[in-house]
């Protein structure tokens, strides 16, 4: 709780308020700008301070009897969520009250609950329909910015013989090994999500297509290299992969069918090797063989 002048400056607080400023390492409020230290404490942008400022004047000239934010605000440090209510005292001062209430456990199982719908539950991979709105969105900022982007399709080859030779288990096991491997050789703004079956998608933003040729023989090796271990059994497996990049197509899901085409003809050529969609080129990565063969 923290005491406010009508001017907005923090006349008072009092003890949980101060554990909270001490716990992430800011300075003492009293006699500071509320709404600034809302700048500086929370992680909230221009437009929620001055809703905030707008809310605390409406208490001194409207009558309202409180303002509270629609939404709880993380603290800088991330260790807590607060939600933000502020009343009028209506005295002759016009002083007003700001209650801070913790919400950390709430949000945080919140956030837990959205991160396994978004997050396919077996692999770890994101889900169908997350990939796809994160895709929308990414495809609008590469028109939007003339940007490069290539999407990959990645289908495990022969699975059903993993699972008809060592169980259903083992099938899943080698899905998680799979995405695994492939997020070591992912970079941090990749993404890969599960779009069914053993079949997987990755999107890679601002990426040329030298850039995702590279990247993509770099996964099929490192799948050729990790076997995945499942009870006494070294179980080997490839992957064949489609690649496409955004020229003129309208949709995500018109690159995609592109990658999927792609996809297609690596399988149709033998598996474990990349095929693309652009300049009717085929590009060829199989074996223990690092390079590429241009057929």
């Amino acid at each position: 709780v923290a005491v406010l002048d009508r001017d907005g400056t923090i006349l008072q607080t009092n003890a949980a308020w101060h554990k909270h400023m001490t716990d992430c390492a800011f300075e003492e409020s009293v006699g500071k700008s509320y709404p600034a230290l809302l700048a500086s404490v929370f992680t909230v942008d221009p437009a929620l301070v001055n809703a905030v400022t707008s809310g605390m004047a409406a208490l001194l000239t409207a009558g309202d009897p409180h303002f509270s934010l629609p939404m709880p605000l993380q603290s800088r440090c991330g260790r807590w969520w607060f939600t933000v209510k502020i009343t009028s005292v209506q005295d002759a001062a016009h002083r007003m009250v700001v209650t801070h209430e913790d919400v950390t456990a709430l949000k945080c199982a919140e956030l837990a609950s959205l991160a396994l719908a978004n997050v396919d539950h077996l692999t770890g991979a994101l889900s169908r329909q997350n990939f796809m709105a994160l895709a929308d969105q990414e495809l609008a900022r590469a028109l939007r910015y003339a940007l490069p982007l290539v999407v990959l399709m990645l289908d495990l080859d022969h699975f059903k013989n993993v699972n008809d030779s060592y169980g259903h288990p083992a099938g899943d096991a080698v899905l998680r090994g799979f995405v695994e491997t492939v997020k070591e050789v992912l970079r941090e703004s990749d993404v890969i999500g599960r779009i069914g079956g053993e079949e997987f998608a990755v999107l890679l933003p601002n990426t040329t297509q030298d850039g995702a040729c590279a990247l993509a023989n770099r996964i099929l090796a490192a799948v050729r290299a990790s076997p995945v271990s499942f009870e006494g059994h070294s179980i080997a497996y490839t992957v064949s992969i489609g690649a496409s990049d955004l020229a003129a197509q309208k949709s995500f899901g018109a690159l995609l069918a592109e990658s999927d085409t792609a996809l297609y003809r690596a399988k149709k050529a033998g598996r474990d090797r990349l095929e693309v969609s652009w300049d009717n080129t085929s590009l060829q990565s199989s074996g223990d063989s690092p390079h590429h063969v241009a057929i």
